[in-house]
């Protein structure tokens, strides 16, 4: 089916799995589409071999813009994700599945196109690949993480690598999170679940992304985490704040 697609701009392949035997590497050499947007989601035996994944993606290194991939793939795959996919703009990554090694992370080549980094499944024991990911997309402007609780040092190592951010959105923030970061270009900050905190919390916050704009927190697990001086704080600090959603009405 795939070979006779000439137009085919958009595919998702998601809990998948194959019992065809010795599908020739040429088969996927034969594809011939300008695909933009590719997922990836927990496929069992569709590639069959490592270098039958690689010539299907090596068709599409020119073309694609959006990329989800999830599940367990070989190193060579993040490999050409960050030396060959120069048109990728957004980049959806499951971390658990990804390389968990420094040294590997060290000896790949910085992708400068992709500007949004969906981040889902984050655990503490994920730091080092996500801090490798991190470390090797220096343009990303909008960065999305969908679970875990992100330490204080995690959140200063994307302060320190992540110079051009300007979107956040993340799962949960509480306590000391935005201690010593600065974020001058961040205009945008959310999460799904806030954490009881105190003042010296919000005195961070208005410090580490002064020119915020848009704020919002869908559950707040304290009401005393936003007391009318937590207001005072917010309304002081951010003079550029337009939008402000609290709850989820």
């Amino acid at each position: 089916f795939l070979t006779t697609q000439n137009h085919l701009e958009e595919l998702a392949l998601r809990s998948l799995m194959s019992d065809f035997q010795n599908i020739p590497v040429d088969t996927f050499n034969a594809i011939s589409f300008p695909l933009k947007r590719l997922s990836l989601i927990d496929l069992n035996n569709i590639f069959q071999t490592e270098e039958n994944l690689l010539a299907f993606l090596k068709k599409f290194t020119s073309s694609l813009e959006e990329l989800e991939i999830g599940g367990h793939f070989p190193e060579s795959v993040f490999k050409m994700i960050f030396k060959e996919f120069k048109r990728l703009n957004v980049l959806s990554v499951s971390i658990k599945h990804a390389p968990t090694e420094k040294k590997f992370y060290q000896g790949l080549s910085a992708n400068h196109s992709v500007k949004s980094l969906i981040v889902r499944g984050y655990k503490e024991n994920s730091s080092e690949s996500f801090e490798g990911i991190i470390g090797n997309l220096p343009s990303v402007e909008t960065l999305v993480i969908d679970a875990g609780d992100i330490s204080n040092k995690m959140m200063v190592f994307i302060s320190n690598n992540l110079q051009n951010l300007k979107h956040i959105k993340m799962h949960s923030v509480s306590g000391s999170l935005f201690q010593n970061v600065q974020m001058q270009k961040v205009v945008s900050l959310s999460a799904m679940n806030l954490i009881t905190v105190g003042l010296n919390y919000w005195k961070a916050t208005v410090n580490a992304f002064p020119n915020i704009e848009n704020f919002a927190f869908e559950n707040i697990f304290n009401q005393n985490s936003m007391s009318d001086r937590v207001f005072n704080i917010i309304t002081k600090g951010w003079k550029r704040l337009s939008h402000l959603k609290l709850g989820e009405g």
